[in-house]
Order: structure tokens, then C-alpha cells, then sequence
């Protein structure tokens, strides 16, 4: 039997994150209209879920009944991982890291689990896109608190930008690039990629 990824979330908190894995693996998308178009195959009721998960999504005081239950959400990274590593077949992991923006009006900063071709978050901080602070510490802190989790034995590839951060959990970065992208050594010359 399989952990639940939380012991301390309430039975509610643990339902709607239940609905929303679930429903993403089946839409293949985390997007919010696909995950509700996926909700009639787990055998449930659109226009009587929708509002359930639409109100998951919520901060305890803007839910339509407000209560003081919050949850942190930092606090569910690693014990997620550790869930989804317990159905992992396999020594060999790949995250995908990366910032997402939406115009100026925030950042998503994300970890995610490649799948079958999809990217399950795992860990992320959102931040407005007027915060002048620096995000790259935000960012790299990702890493750190999901390394812990990862077994000694397992590979880690992950599809980012972010060397330091990975290397000291063992990691192994693997960078996108674009083709017209030049690259300079310390001390050698400016060149392209072969």
C-alpha cells in the first residue's frame, strides 16, 4: 500500500489534491478546463465537481465559507515527491525546471516530474511580477527542499538552467539551448555550439 502524500492534510484537502492529480493524468494537461473535462471519467458529476475543485483552489478566507484552514503548500513538496517516487519504476528520475510568465503579472517558478511525456508539479513559487526582489534564490531553493527526498541510488536528469543548485544534490543538468546561442569559457573565445 501506497503512501498518502500528507498525513496531516484534512480529508478534504487530501480529496481535492487526489481530484486534481488524477484528473491531470487523465486530461494530460494541468490546465483548469482540462482537468474538469477529464472529471467524467473518474466516474464524476462536471457541474458537481467543478465548484468543489474550483473552491480547493482557494485560500481558506476567500472560500465561500470562510475558515481559518490553511494550507501551506511548501510544506506538501517533499512528502508529494516521496509519494510519487513510491509508484517509480526504476533508478532514473527526470525533472524539468522552469519559469513560466504570464505577461508582467507574475511568475510561476516550477519543479516538475517528466511522465509519459507530461510534467507533473511537484514544487513551485509563484511570485507577482511587480516584486522587485531577485527570484533565482527563490528558485534554487526548489532543489534543496526535494533533494532529501530522492534516493542516493537514483539518477537524477533535469532539464533546466540551474547548475549549482543541482549539482549539490548530485543531480544532472541537461540545458536547453537555442541553435544561435555563443558560449565563452573563462579562458577561451566566444564560439557556437558544434
Amino acid at each position: 500500500m501506497h503512501r498518502k502524500p500528507r498525513p496531516h492534510l484534512r480529508p478534504s484537502q487530501v480529496r481535492g489534491l487526489a481530484l486534481w492529480v488524477g484528473a491531470t493524468l487523465l486530461a494530460r494537461s494541468g490546465c483548469q478546463n482540462a482537468v474538469l473535462g477529464a472529471l467524467p471519467a473518474l466516474g464524476l458529476g462536471w457541474h458537481t465537481t467543478r465548484p468543489y475543485l474550483r473552491e480547493w483552489l482557494r485560500d481558506g478566507s476567500d472560500r465561500a465559507a470562510p475558515c481559518r484552514v490553511q494550507l501551506e503548500v511548501e510544506s506538501c513538496f517533499a512528502p508529494l515527491l516521496r509519494w510519487v517516487l513510491a509508484w517509480w519504476k526504476g533508478l532514473a528520475l527526470t525533472l524539468a525546471i522552469d519559469p513560466t510568465a504570464k505577461g508582467e503579472d507574475w511568475v510561476a517558478l516550477v519543479v516538475s516530474v517528466v511522465y509519459r511525456g507530461l510534467a507533473i508539479p511537484g514544487a513551485w513559487r509563484l511570485r507577482t511580477g511587480d516584486q522587485p526582489a531577485p527570484w533565482m534564490p527563490d528558485f534554487c531553493n526548489l532543489p534543496d527542499r526535494l533533494g532529501p527526498v530522492v534516493p542516493a541510488a537514483m539518477t537524477v536528469r533535469v532539464l533546466c538552467d540551474l547548475w549549482a543548485a543541482l549539482l549539490r544534490q548530485g543531480w544532472h543538468p541537461y540545458l536547453r539551448y537555442d541553435r544561435n546561442m555563443t558560449f565563452q569559457a573563462a579562458t577561451g573565445p566566444r564560439g557556437g555550439l558544434a
